[in-house]
């Protein structure tokens, strides 16, 4: 017999309500509270009607409802209920007022997303994060977490892993103005370098995203070849020198579909090659 994850949650959380509570969690702010990445533990103490004991009075919104929280050790989450237009870009506002802040975007590598922009932010060792949550119709949720004595904070530098000179770095390839990218991926090694992306981009042919993708490596000191193209396929060879010196050769392809634009880009040293570009 199949349970409700709602009804499975509220009998969970029933015995761990903030004392003087009787009544089970509405489901609206049980799917909002588990919106986020926390989970629920043993331990976890829910609050209805009220912010969780110990919530700064400075990360309440100024136009939002308490709806209700948790607590999970030192992390407090707390949800608001909005009717203004805008909930999320104005407390993001009133974070920035508090003297709040957000890590600086990282560039990213190949047609992989760059690290950021981030949806939480920063004080001392206090982290906090807000999302909009699913709501009842008409009123939008804003479910904030608070956790102090984090470790990071966003005025550290997240740290990165030291590549070996003989690897090729890839540039960072962002798609063009107004075209949004799905998922991507790719792997590093001494023997081959590769990335994949793809367009959510069904207008734009793929000589033009190819122009545009080889002007960026031509930015970043990569040397273009030939170049080959028709309707639904493009390809350039490219060539480029890792830290150590050593020369790499290799192509990148564009494929149209019927969902998007297929993007690849592969690229060995010349000793994998057998010459074949000398």
């Amino acid at each position: 017999m199949r349970v409700s994850p709602v009804l499975f949650v509220l009998a969970a959380a029933a015995p761990c309500l903030a004392q003087g509570t009787q009544a089970p969690l509405p489901a609206s702010l049980v799917t909002a509270l588990f919106s986020g990445m926390e989970s629920v533990g043993r331990g976890t103490v829910y609050t209805i009607g009220e912010p969780p004991a110990g919530w700064p009075i400075e990360l309440q919104p100024s136009g939002g409802t308490v709806v209700g929280g948790m607590a999970q050790g030192r992390t407090l989450v707390a949800v608001f209920a909005d009717t203004s237009p805008h909930p999320l870009t104005a407390y993001h506002t009133r974070l920035r007022d508090a003297g709040f802040t957000q890590p600086a975007p990282r560039a990213g590598n190949g047609f992989n997303s760059s690290g950021g922009p981030f949806n939480w932010y920063c004080r001392d060792s206090t982290v906090v994060t807000a999302r909009m949550a699913p709501g009842p119709e008409g009123t939008s949720y804003l479910r904030v977490s608070y956790a102090p004595g984090m470790r990071a904070s966003c005025s550290t530098p997240q740290p990165s892993f030291p590549r070996s000179k003989t690897v090729l770095e890839l540039p960072s390839l962002p798609p063009p103005a107004g075209v949004r990218s799905g998922r991507g991926g790719g792997s590093a090694g001494e023997n081959e370098v590769s990335s994949e992306g793809v367009l959510d981009e069904r207008t734009l042919a793929p000589s033009a995203l190819l122009a545009h993708y080889a002007k960026l490596l031509t930015a970043a000191g990569w040397t273009a070849m030939g170049v080959t193209s028709d309707s639904s396929t493009a390809a350039q060879l490219f060539r480029a020198r890792d830290a150590s010196g050593r020369t790499w050769h290799g192509v990148l392809s564009i494929f149209a579909t019927t969902t998007g634009r297929e993007l690849m880009l592969e690229m060995r040293p010349d000793e994998e090659t057998n010459g074949l570009f000398r």
